[in-house]
């Protein structure tokens, strides 16, 4: 923001229309950008792959009925369908496709959320009605 503020680069217009590029803009313009457009794209490869390991876990264990060492072939197949449709939502509208998709899925789940939300208060209250049953006792 300096350098665009100061006049010594301007990316912000280039950023603006591709967003995608911004990061590797930046390191450009900064000493060793080389050595850091590396370091970011290792560091994204790393996020993306924990991101999709984290995700093919949590759908492995949700389809074993809770159980927490979810079968080699059910963490397979839930990976090849994770990235499967990532592939294909890629190809097919670039950045775009993925972040209408995204928002697509996103509205379904607000409402599941609120309904947790509801259920998180109702528990809290009746567990709190529980807790704070105090005996009577005779007022001096």
């Amino acid at each position: 923001m300096h350098m665009e503020l100061t006049g010594q680069a301007s990316f912000a217009e280039e950023i603006k229309k591709t967003p995608e590029v911004g990061l590797f803009r930046v390191f450009e313009q900064l000493p060793m950008g080389q050595i850091l457009s590396v370091l970011g794209l290792i560091l994204i490869g790393i996020f993306f792959i924990t991101s999709a390991n984290s995700a093919t876990y949590v759908l492995g264990v949700f389809s074993e009925s809770g159980r927490l060492n979810p079968g080699k072939k059910v963490l397979l197949t839930w990976g090849l369908l994770i990235s499967g449709i990532a592939m294909v939502l890629l190809l097919s509208g670039g950045l775009q496709g993925l972040q209408a998709i995204a928002t697509i899925t996103a509205f379904p789940f607000g409402i599941i959320i609120i309904f947790m939300i509801y259920g998180i208060i109702h528990s809290l209250r009746q567990e709190g009605r529980e807790e704070q049953q105090v005996e009577e006792k005779e007022d001096w």
